[in-house]
C-alpha cells in the first residue's frame, strides 16, 4: 500500500505541475493574442491612415506593411503551437485524472479486502477459542 501511496502522490505532483504548464501555456496565449491585436491595429491604422507624399514614402508604408504582416504570420504560427500545446497538456491532465481514479479505486478495494480478511481471521480465530472453551467445558 505504501508503494500505491507513493505512486498516488506521484501522480497529484504530476498533475498539479501539468496544471500550472496549462496556465503558463494559456497566459502566453493571452499575451500573444494581445500582441496579434496590437499588430492588427497597426496595420489597418496605417493602411487607412497614412498620405503618401512620395514615392519613398509609399515604399517606406508598403515595408511597414509587410513587416506588420510577417510578424502577424510569424505570432499566428506561435499561437498554433501554443494550442497544440494546451491540447497535449489538456489530455495529459484527463489520462493522469484517470488513472489517479482508477488506482484510488483499486486502493479502496485492496483496503476493504484487507478489513474483511483481517474481521475473518478474528472470527475464526474467536470461533477456536470457543470451540476449545466449549469441549473444555463438555469433558
Amino acid at each position: 500500500m505504501k508503494k500505491l501511496d507513493r505512486i498516488l502522490k506521484l501522480l497529484e505532483n504530476q498533475i498539479n505541475n501539468d496544471t500550472y504548464k496549462l496556465l503558463e501555456t494559456r497566459k502566453n496565449i493571452f499575451e500573444k493574442n494581445m500582441y496579434k491585436e496590437n499588430l492588427l491595429n497597426q496595420l489597418h491604422n496605417t493602411e487607412i491612415s497614412t498620405i503618401v507624399e512620395s514615392i519613398a514614402d509609399l515604399k517606406i508604408k508598403i515595408n511597414y506593411i509587410n513587416f506588420l504582416q510577417k510578424k502577424l504570420e510569424e505570432i499566428q504560427n506561435q499561437l498554433k503551437d501554443l494550442y497544440e500545446e494546451e491540447t497535449k497538456i489538456i489530455d495529459s491532465i484527463k489520462e493522469k485524472n484517470a488513472y489517479k481514479k482508477a488506482l484510488e479505486k483499486y486502493m479502496y478495494k485492496k483496503q476493504l479486502q484487507m478489513e474483511v480478511k483481517a474481521q475473518f481471521e478474528e472470527s475464526i480465530k474467536n470461533s477456536d477459542i470457543y470451540n476449545r472453551n466449549f469441549s473444555n467445558y463438555n469433558s
